[in-house]
């Protein structure tokens, strides 16, 4: 009979810790639940975030490209104002340079008339 009660005494501490290791395992499935949740709510968050940043980066990057438009067509006005502007200059510096040949050309006849006494 002793025999008997050591194994039923070996049996009983086997189911204790049987029961102690199932609990032990329950409350680190429970710890591993909570924790799978909250990266789940975590990572949800992270992805609700990146949505708003690109949508963010979508109007940035398209606001740079409208500036850049925009600088584009200031520049093409820009030279074309220029032109514009430069376009007296231009013939201004036409016009002396006329006034500078005819002025020698007819300094040069009356100088020749003048050596000749045609004046």
């Amino acid at each position: 009979m002793a025999e008997h009660d050591e194994l039923k005494l070996l049996l009983q501490r086997l189911a204790d810790q049987n029961l102690e290791t199932q609990q032990s395992i329950f409350s680190i499935d429970k710890k591993l639940d909570l924790h799978i949740q909250k990266t789940e709510y975590e990572l949800r968050g992270i992805n609700d975030q990146d949505a708003i940043q690109n949508k963010l980066l979508d109007q940035h990057i398209e606001g740079v490209n409208t500036l850049k438009e925009i600088f584009q067509q200031h520049e093409k006005n820009d030279v074309e104002r220029f032109q514009k502007l430069e376009e007296p200059r231009k013939f201004s510096k036409w016009a002396v340079g006329v006034l500078l040949t005819l002025g020698s050309v007819v300094g040069s006849i009356a100088a020749i008339g003048k050596h000749l006494g045609w004046f």
